[in-house]
């Protein structure tokens, strides 16, 4: 184990004291950094997902008006080829 140079020499205790201090105010600082866009990340997740629901509710909801649109009109062309038909079918027979 290294020998911590400070305790041999004072003076290069008194030099480096500061910068040691710099050292763990610069490591608070990263340390709330971090934090705090850990939090937006999270935030941002949050928001993220309450959007894609909503497209994906809108999505849907689009997805199944068109399919009854598309239903009722395939319906309507059945019935009225059903009553096209017959009407062929009379006049022939």
């Amino acid at each position: 184990m290294a020998k911590d140079p400070t305790t041999q020499n004072p003076s290069l205790a008194a030099t480096a004291a500061p910068l040691f201090a710099l050292a763990r105010t610069m490591l608070d600082e990263i340390d709330q950094q971090t934090e705090r866009y850990i939090q937006l990340s999270s935030g941002q997740a949050t928001e993220a997902a309450s959007l894609l629901r909503t497209m994906r509710a809108q999505a849907s909801g689009l997805t199944r008006t068109m399919l009854g649109t598309v239903e009722q009109l395939t319906s309507d062309a059945l019935e009225a080829s059903s009553a096209w038909q017959k009407t062929f079918s009379r006049g022939v027979a």
